[in-house]
């Protein structure tokens, strides 16, 4: 069963985002990917910081942006005055050429699995990335999402060790906090305290620095500062999804401009009953490697009911009877009681021989009922009543033959009615049904995008449609970070 759709937005300033070339260096837009902010930058005490929303923006040819994602769906939005073209699992997606409505590519209904969706430069004219909307699957109908939490990196102003393996491997990887006091700048010229986070420096592409394990999840998030003097990290995820040993994700956090809460690196398609372990270490020949992060975000689904519900475990299916086993139970019962029935039968015939009496068992005959005074209804000892004018019963119907008295017979039709009714079979085993199932209820998370974006009033959950602006206005520009968002449920932009 698949998961039920669910929307999360990817800014152009992820760590998780491949540019091509790297955004590493490249001070012009025909070298590469730049980036800017739509409100400038401002002096923090700790480097140039980037206000308002980030742009990656680029003029040479072939250079191109990718993001691999498992679900279904992606929404590629930023602006362009030249011709582009995407790629989805390498295959040219028919799509538009210029942007409409800022949505400069999609697409739709792609099986529910792992995807990559390339977004290239076809000139040499300007093409700028804002972000992307992703559907991924969070949840089963009929369940409730259970879980949700944020892990910080520090608690009471000391690392949190006690989720969080920092690992001390030489003279250079040690950790530390950032200061306490580092603040926001906002574009209203305002400030708002930035989550304190740690920061250390990784070295060995052997050995893991940072180590954490992670259960009960369906997807999780790695928020921290993308910034100078960073270079590309690897990540690994063991075991890996769909059976492998293990997966391996490489993440760059560089960027020219500093940006407090962005997300690092993330998974999705966990399968939340397992327990992962993640271990990031240094990536390639490039020397030491900074890395600051503060927030672990955790999003539980819950179960798959494919593979067993919560709190069914192979104890308690032991103690429940299967059907085949039920139905061979009331076999032997139901045969049980036919031999019985067969063995009285008998001995009853036996008697009635010796006492000049034929019973006639499942045996029409030609000759009528006679009504005498023994025909009135009467109760048996087992209070069943035969009425004067029943129909005869398919298995114990009895005509009084010649030279036979209907007192008797009627006597002997009334003991073996009392023996029917005294091993009749079990009633049969009847399933109950346990009502309509329960939905999940629309997730609502404070840390997701696009908080302002309409929420769906529909009980049952369908697939998210993502927003559009109209035509000529400028892009939709979340005004939080993907983690400090509400709803992720969004409007189509062909709609728009």
């Amino acid at each position: 069963m698949d998961p039920l759709p669910y929307n999360i937005t990817i800014n152009s300033q992820s760590a998780a985002i491949v540019y091509t070339p790297s955004r590493n260096g490249n001070d012009t837009l025909e070298g590469g990917w730049n980036v800017m902010y739509t409100d400038g930058t401002a002096q923090n005490v700790v480097g140039r910081q980037g206000v308002g929303d980030s742009y990656l923006q680029t003029k040479l040819f072939g250079a191109s942006m990718s993001i691999t994602w498992i679900g279904t769906a992606a929404y590629i939005y930023g602006n362009s005055t030249a011709p582009y073209y995407t790629l989805v699992d390498g295959a040219l997606n028919i799509g538009p050429r210029v942007p409409q409505s800022n949505l400069l590519a999609s697409v739709t209904g792609l099986p529910y699995g792992s995807h990559t969706i390339i977004l290239a430069q076809n000139g040499t004219d300007l093409l700028g990335f804002h972000h992307a909307i992703l559907t991924i699957g969070i949840g089963y109908e009929g369940y409730d999402i259970t879980f949700n939490q944020s892990v910080p990196a520090v608690i009471n102003d000391r690392p949190n060790d006690a989720f969080f393996d920092l690992r001390k491997l030489t003279t250079y990887t040690s950790w530390g906090l950032e200061p306490a006091e580092l603040e926001e700048v906002l574009p209203n010229s305002g400030h708002q305290p930035v989550p304190r986070a740690v920061s250390g420096v990784l070295e060995s592409t052997n050995d893991p620095s940072l180590v954490f394990k992670i259960t009960n999840s369906s997807a999780f998030f790695v928020r921290g500062y993308v910034a100078p003097q960073r270079q590309s990290k690897m990540a690994t995820l063991t075991p890996g999804l769909n059976g492998e040993p293990f997966k391996v994700t490489v993440f760059n956090d560089y960027s020219s401009i500093l940006d407090f809460d962005q997300v690092l690196y993330w998974e999705s398609g966990l399968n939340r009953d397992q327990t992962y372990t993640v271990a990031i270490r240094a990536s390639g020949s490039v020397g030491l490697q900074r890395m600051d992060f503060h927030t672990l975000d955790i999003i539980d689904g819950g179960p798959n009911p494919s593979k067993g519900t919560l709190g069914e475990t192979s104890s308690s299916a032991a103690n429940q009877l299967s059907a085949g086993s039920i139905g061979g139970i009331v076999v032997g019962v139901v045969l049980s009681v036919l031999i019985i029935i067969i063995l009285v039968l008998r001995c009853r015939r036996g008697y009635s021989k010796a006492s000049n009496i034929t019973a006639f068992v499942e045996t029409r005959s030609d000759y009528p009922r006679h009504r005498g005074s023994d025909s009135k209804s009467k109760r048996s000892p087992n209070h069943e009543s035969e009425p004067e004018d029943a129909p005869p019963s398919p298995s114990l119907e009895s005509n009084t033959p010649p030279g036979v008295s209907a007192g008797l017979t009627s006597h002997a039709l009334r003991h073996l009615r009392r023996i029917r009714w005294s091993f009749a079979p079990p009633a049969p085993i009847r399933e109950t049904d346990a009502g309509p199932a329960t939905l999940p209820p629309e997730y609502d998370h404070s840390w997701i995008v696009n908080a302002s974006a309409p929420v769906s009033a529909s009980p049952r959950r369908v697939l998210p449609i993502l927003p559009g602006p109209g035509p000529g206005s400028a892009p939709p520009i979340p005004r939080d970070k993907i983690e400090h968002d509400s709803s992720e449920q969004t409007t189509d932009p062909s709609s728009s």
